[in-house]
């Protein structure tokens, strides 16, 4: 039969096993330091119902724990692809073996369930747990999502309902899916996707999440290369959500592109904290997507917030790049390509980009966990530098002139900018960005002409120099003359949008105020 997997630009890498559900497997150079064979459990295709020996999988994307997050199985028996498959590893916990196996039995090729396969006709234009169910979104591993309605608030949201199936098979099913609520619905945050109620209908468990129009960062991903500025607004975004979880004290331990949601207004949510754990938790073993996980998880050491900034590293590096970082046909490959990851090449690959944003990604994916940021908000910080070094003077000028009396022209490499004084006198600006400095740091640098280097005028410019409390008289060449010039700067890579607008009107100020002084004249 031939493989329908996705193309080779969006899922490089595929393998086929013969995995029976509930087959063991050794955990070949993993060292977990819990049990020496690990277990697959293999999911139902949902097109045709069935699951057999055979299996596609793609490990450079996929969580290895089942977490509702798209995967990708390509069913031996009907040929369909799914993209929202994933395979379950899990400990064989000591006298839960039998059970497994039983479980695993009753998973072989059979009829399709009722249950599994109209759950979602079913519910389509349904009153659900006081929801109007409006339209099926998608189905992860553990659950369906649906846009839905909420029938007294009338406010849009999506529903995400336990499958079934997966209930009757696994009797703690209904207690993970729920503990992925709890633990997103401890987290506050607008960079978070929040969960505003849990609940069971017809016996299906429910999760009510927010619904963000848009699609995952992974469609970007998937087009091609994203742009630096892009990349870093949407993990800055997302990384902010990651700190509020640190902050909790937990660890998200899958986080990807795929499990970051980019509304239609261009910020991104961080969702699926179906692996969440608290800090000190050991239990469940190895878990996450073996693409994007740590090298110390591998060597079973216990999930930190260290761990979650090295994917956040690796999906950065993947956003620049527009392709998978790590490519093979087994996941344990893929531990000893984290190991032996040449990133000092990183500069090579990606000359155009900013050397600061590299840093981040570098010291994010060190292999020495001490190394990495330490948590959520240093990084975070880390990117919000990197997105003021990053965007357009134009873009950040349409924050910072806004509601003031100021017109303002973007040329590309500088803004021309005329402020209209209290007095009725006018001012003209200049803000651009310098070449680095001595220490190599970019600038921004708000100046204005009050006069031309004359000799007369130099005592005067002097005095007043010393007296100024913002900004500094400075002599440069403008235009091919020699200047007097009000001038302030800021690093380009802390600049926001409130100095802008207060350095723009006190230099404005004080440029027209020494050019009176000087030469008598409002001539700018």
């Amino acid at each position: 039969m031939t493989c329908r997997c996705p193309s080779q630009r969006r899922r490089p890498a595929c393998f086929s096993r013969s995995l029976p559900h509930g087959t063991s497997l050794p955990a070949v150079g993993i060292g977990l330091g819990r049990p020496e064979r690990m277990m697959i459990e293999v999911p139902r295709c949902p097109r045709c119902g069935r699951s057999s020996v055979e299996r596609n999988v793609s490990p450079t994307g996929d969580s290895i724990v089942d977490t509702g997050a798209a995967a990708g199985v390509c069913c031996p028996v009907c040929g369909a692809f799914d993209p929202t498959m994933t395979l379950r590893l899990f400990d064989p916990a000591p006298g839960d073996m039998t059970t497994r196996e039983s479980i695993g039995a009753s998973l072989l090729p059979i009829a399709p369930s009722p249950a599994r396969t109209d759950l979602a006709r079913s519910l389509v234009g349904t009153d659900f747990a006081g929801y109007r169910i409006d339209r099926f979104l998608g189905r992860g591993g553990m659950a369906w999502v649906f846009a839905a309605t909420h029938g007294q608030l009338h406010r849009p949201c999506a529903v995400k309902v336990l499958c079934p199936d997966l209930r009757q098979r696994d009797p703690g099913a209904a207690d993970a899916f729920l503990d992925e609520a709890r633990a997103a619905a401890s987290i506050v945050h607008p960079n978070v996707v929040t969960v505003h109620n849990i609940g069971q209908e017809r016996e299906l468990p429910f999760i009510e999440l927010e619904y963000v129009p848009g699609e995952p960062l992974s469609a970007w991903f998937e087009r091609g290369p994203v742009e630096p500025l892009t990349a870093v607004e949407f993990l800055a975004d997302a990384t902010s959500g990651l700190a509020a979880a640190h902050r909790q004290g937990m660890v998200h331990r899958d986080f990807k592109p795929s499990n970051i949601l980019v509304a239609q207004r261009r910020f991104a949510k961080l969702a699926d904290f179906g692996l969440a754990k608290r800090l000190g938790d050991r239990s469940g073993g190895l878990a996450g997507t073996p693409a994007f996980m740590a090298p110390e998880l591998f060597r079973g050491e216990a999930p930190t917030p260290r761990s979650d900034i090295y994917a956040v590293g690796i999906s950065l590096v993947e956003l620049l790049g527009g392709e998978p970082l790590f490519r093979s046909t087994d996941w344990t490959e893929i531990a000893r390509m984290h190991l032996n990851a040449d990133w000092e090449r990183l500069a090579e690959r990606f000359a155009s980009v900013d050397r600061a944003v590299l840093d981040v990604a570098l010291r994010c994916v060190a292999n020495d966990p001490r190394e990495r940021f330490a948590e959520g908000d240093e990084l975070a910080e880390a990117l919000a530098r990197c997105r003021r070094l990053l965007r357009p003077l134009g873009k950040l000028a349409a924050i910072a002139y806004r509601d003031l009396d100021i017109d303002w022209i973007d040329l590309g490499d500088r803004l021309s900018v005329d402020v209209r004084l209290p007095s009725g006198r006018r001012q003209r600006l200049t803000v651009d960005r310098s070449e680095c400095d001595r220490h190599g740091t970019s600038l921004v640098r708000i100046f204005s002409v009050c006069a031309p280097t004359i000799a007369t005028y130099f005592e005067r410019a002097l005095e007043t120099n010393a007296r100024l409390a913002h900004g500094a008289l400075a002599i440069q060449t403008v235009d091919g003359q020699r200047q007097f010039v009000m001038i302030d700067t800021y690093p380009s890579a802390t600049c926001d949008a409130e100095e802008l607008r207060q350095s723009t009107l006190q230099i404005a100020s004080a440029a027209d105020e020494i050019e009176q002084l000087l030469t008598g004249e409002d001539r700018r």
